[in-house]
């Protein structure tokens, strides 16, 4: 239970602290001839375009959350303008029955 956040996250998903991924990342190498990220350990090799194109898809991803965020304000402010309008139209509705009632009294 004394182990850190980064030791238990380490053990369990084979993170790796900021110091040992300095000591890491000096391993790397660009292979010239196709584009790939080199490691000397033991380690996943990733093509530099399929690299960036993950990074494209999570900045699209990104921007879609922002644009869902921005629907559903405009929505809730929708929403919430519909309901005030719907109580006024009531509010006159009942307006308007009253006056009739008032004028029916006052012309007999």
């Amino acid at each position: 239970m004394n182990d850190s956040y980064e030791n238990r996250m380490n053990k369990k998903y084979g993170f790796t602290s900021s110091s040992e991924e300095l000591s890491t990342s000096e391993n790397l190498e660009l292979d010239s001839d196709n584009g790939e990220v080199v490691e000397s350990g033991e380690d996943l090799i990733i093509p530099i375009s399929a690299w960036e194109a993950i990074l494209n898809q999570l900045g699209n991803i990104h921007e879609a959350s922002q644009n869902m965020a921005e629907a559903r304000e405009r929505a809730a402010k929708a929403e919430a303008e519909n309901e005030f309008l719907r109580e006024k139209i009531l509010n006159l509705k009942e307006n308007l029955e009253i006056l009739s009632k008032k004028k029916k009294r006052f012309f007999r």
